[in-house]
């Protein structure tokens, strides 16, 4: 059976949906809170299914993700906590440097 968890968000992951509707708020304000608003939601939705996503561990041991649209979810599942790293565009390289947590 699968288990809620909480969430949270590394200050990295928070740049990154920042940094996402700022790149849209000129071209579209409204697509702009409507991509992060489902972002979220996914996230919310992710943790709270319990689901885990797929497998990033020739990333980083212990990376797993989760796409929405064409952006890739990178997060870390602890015991009861879904921590969020990173949200980039799918087609973005990604290494293990990307998803260090920063003190």
């Amino acid at each position: 059976m699968t288990k809620a968890r909480i969430y949270s968000l590394s200050s990295r992951a928070i740049r990154d949906l920042i940094d996402l509707y700022k790149f849209l708020e000129d071209k579209n304000p409204v697509a702009g809170e409507q991509l992060v608003s489902a972002i979220e939601r996914k996230i919310r939705d992710t943790a709270r299914l319990g689901l885990t996503g797929v497998s990033r561990d020739w990333i980083s041991s212990g990376l797993r993700a989760v796409n929405h649209k064409n952006r890739c979810i990178y997060f870390r599942v602890k015991e009861n906590e879904l921590r969020i790293l990173r949200i980039v565009h799918g087609h973005q390289h990604i290494g293990a440097e990307d998803v260090e947590e920063e003190n």
